[in-house]
């Protein structure tokens, strides 16, 4: 209950509930006044327009002053108070007085304060063009929204703020928007970061924190999204709502120590790659709003995880996080000893049980360093536990059998860190694609796939046909995103066929179906198969398949791929008879390639000279030849050398004479063409035709 209490030229509010009194209104005409004991807070505009007031004495348990709340007093020049200024939250801009008018100015800053020091609070800069404040030494506090503009259309360019070691409070707010500021150091009296301080700090990159601070509010550096890494000092036990919400660069922080993070905490940190809480840690989940959702953690979002160890956190609290979750198992995988509740062990174990791992602690591996095997030791280098997929650990049972065709098996070692480099690289052109607010992966058609050298070396260690059946299965399994990568790489020419087949049944289904088609198609794109290439070729971006492969597509096709000696007879007739369409394309289309092109290929490979030598060529200058058995020559049996592009060509770029020569030609050498060329039927243009056509006709310009 709210109940109006006159107090002499005091108009105040007692709200019964909180035992709270307001000041809501002044209206008396002292120059020096005394605020009542009993007001805890100061409503907005309470001495509006008072400017005749040249001092006031705030009351010993004042604990905010709402913003205008000393609008338009001219000549007020000192604020005394008598409690402790760092429980004040002064919220900005609490004094409105243009140009600084009855406050001091100095260093281009505007203060007020009390008796004998007369730079208690600062205000605000004097100009919002300044690039570098240095606030007075004899500073204690800042008021809240310090540095927001007092006009919209102004911009805030302070790039430095140079701190007094006597700072004992910075008040909600109050660096929101210095969008240029890039470092700043916290003073040693500073214990609390308030609500929205660095919010919206894009530029800030750095921030020193001296003092012992023991919470951070919620909003504190929202949207700093150039902020790559702070050290919270040991002090900092809580941590609130969104504080880091939005810090898209920051990769590393320290939360070993704190005890309680915020709903959104560190949500859409897409950087973030180490995550290690406290024993006592806990996610506050007492939060009002309905648009709350249970399972969703201070993490949501950060996709670039890769180590989250949370011992007194349940699994089932990421229960709305996938990624977090499995990264969150994996961890616990690798430092189980730190794990000690049995309530959150068990959590973990039904997790492992669920996803088909049986006992956990099973689970792990003593790496073989002991082997001659060169493989063997190149993956005992490479092994780290941590770096684990979980989708890895779940499907590496036993070792395959080598390729040199003993029966000895390869360690699960060597199969984990080869699966591993391609589940690793499945996660990071998908997390890539949907951004860092999903909790579905899938690959994006602008992905680039990279291939694993490590990887390949290993496989070549295997027996082909075990690592195939091996990675077939998981690959068309409900599970099957994070391995259809290897299992492209690694396919035959056959599989490949299948596969392709299974794509397009994908295609044509349910919703799912169609995602999961999708991205069969760009794990596609890492296959070195022939069937790869056509089907992307009339399916995809070829262009994209031969750029990751530093090549156009037909230098890859007529230079790589058609030389395969592992394709099928099959597949490579049917490459024939693509090359041979390719031509007449060339042809159709008046296209022509590159000379370095057509020398590599053309010119000199078995299966595409055999094509070539059935076709009439023209270069860039002109010169018109046909491939012999020692390359170029003319009409006349005469070697040439084809300068520029060389194209198909084409009656157009004969006179009568030169196409009656090559038919002779032709007709002598015993040479079918593959193409019609100077065989083509040509319709000599006639134009006494098209005067006939119309002779006769009256022409009008009658609608």
């Amino acid at each position: 209950m709210i109940i109006s209490v006159k107090k002499g030229d005091f108009e105040l509010e007692h709200d019964t509930s909180y035992f709270k009194y307001s000041l809501v209104k002044y209206n008396g005409h002292d120059s020096e006044v005394i605020i009542p004991e009993e007001v805890n807070e100061i409503n907005s505009n309470a001495f509006n327009g008072c400017e005749w007031i040249t001092s006031i004495v705030l009351p010993k348990h004042i604990r905010i002053i709402n913003s205008g709340t000393f609008s338009g007093c001219t000549s007020l020049k000192n604020i005394k108070i008598t409690g402790n200024p760092s429980e004040i939250e002064f919220t900005n801009p609490c004094i409105h007085i243009n140009n600084g008018e009855g406050l001091t100015i100095w260093n281009n800053g505007l203060y007020i304060g009390q008796g004998d020091n007369p730079y208690y609070l600062f205000l605000r800069p004097q100009s919002m063009d300044v690039t570098r404040v240095i606030v007075n030494d004899d500073t204690k506090v800042f008021a809240g929204m310090t540095f927001k503009p007092h006009e919209r259309k102004e911009e805030n360019k302070v790039e430095e703020i140079v701190l007094p070691d006597g700072i004992e409070k910075l008040c909600w707010r109050t660096f929101e928007g210095c969008g240029c500021l890039k470092s700043i150091r916290l003073p040693q009296k500073i214990d609390n970061i308030e609500r929205g301080l660095f919010a919206d700090c894009i530029s800030l990159e750095e921030v020193v924190i001296d003092g012992p601070v023991r919470s951070i509010d919620k909003y504190a550096f929202r949207n700093c999204t150039s902020l790559t890494a702070i050290r919270l000092p040991k002090s900092v036990e809580t941590i609130g709502d969104e504080a880091f919400y939005n810090c898209t660069s920051l990769k590393d922080i320290d939360l070993h120590r704190v005890r309680e993070c915020g709903k959104s905490a560190f949500e859409n940190c897409t950087s973030l790659e180490k995550v290690r809480l406290s024993k006592g840690a806990k996610f506050n989940y007492s939060a009002k709003g309905s648009w709350y959702i249970i399972g969703c953690t201070p993490f949501m979002g950060c996709m670039g995880i890769h180590e989250f160890i949370a011992p007194s956190i349940p699994l089932d609290k990421y229960s709305n996080e996938k990624h977090l979750q499995k990264v969150a198992f994996q961890s616990y995988l690798s430092h189980k000893e730190m794990y000690k509740d049995k309530n959150v062990i068990k959590s973990y174990e039904d997790y492992g049980r669920k996803h088909g791992f049986g006992k956990v602690q099973e689970s792990t591996e003593t790496v073989n360093t002991d082997s001659d095997r060169e493989a063997e030791k190149k993956a005992a280098a490479n092994y780290k536990q941590e770096d684990m997929y979980l989708e890895t650990l779940k499907v590496c049972k036993k070792g395959l059998k080598y390729s040199d065709g003993s029966n000895e098996k390869c360690s699960l070692t060597l199969l984990k860190v080869l699966l591993n480099e391609y589940v690793k690289e499945f996660y990071r052109v998908g997390k890539e694609y949907v951004g860092d607010m999903s909790s579905r992966i899938d690959i994006s058609d602008d992905a680039v796939i990279s291939k694993s050298d490590l990887a390949d070396e290993l496989a070549s260690s295997l027996d082909m046909d075990e690592l195939r059946a091996f990675l077939k299965k998981p690959a068309y399994s409900a599970s099957y995103r994070p391995y259809i990568i290897a299992y492209a790489r690694y396919a035959t020419e056959d599989d490949i066929l299948e596969y392709c087949k299974t794509i397009n049944q994908k295609k044509r289904g349910t919703k799912r179906e169609k995602y999961q088609a999708s991205n069969m198609l760009q794990a596609l794109y890492i296959s070195d198969t022939a069937a790869a290439f056509d089907y992307i070729e009339k399916n995809g971006d070829i262009n994209k398949y031969a750029q990751m492969r530093g090549m156009t597509p037909d230098e890859y096709k007529y230079t790589v791929l058609i030389s395969a000696e592992d394709m099928d007879p099959k597949e490579k007739e049917k490459m024939r008879n693509n090359c041979k369409q390719d031509i007449q394309k060339l042809y159709l289309r008046n296209e022509a390639l590159s000379n370095e092109l057509w020398n590599a290929s053309f010119a000199k490979h078995p299966v595409l000279n055999e094509f070539a030598k059935r076709v009439i060529w023209a270069d860039e200058k002109g010169n018109i030849f046909v491939l012999g058995d020692d390359g170029p020559i003319d009409i006349n049996d005469k070697q040439i050398d084809p300068e520029g592009s060389i194209r198909p060509a084409h009656v157009l770029d004969m006179t009568s004479k030169e196409i009656e020569d090559w038919q002779e030609y032709l007709r002598t050498h015993q040479l079918s063409l593959l193409i019609d060329q100077v065989w083509e039927p040509i319709i000599e243009y006639n134009p006494k035709s098209l005067r006939e056509r119309y002779h006769g006709m009256v022409l009008t310009n009658k609608d």
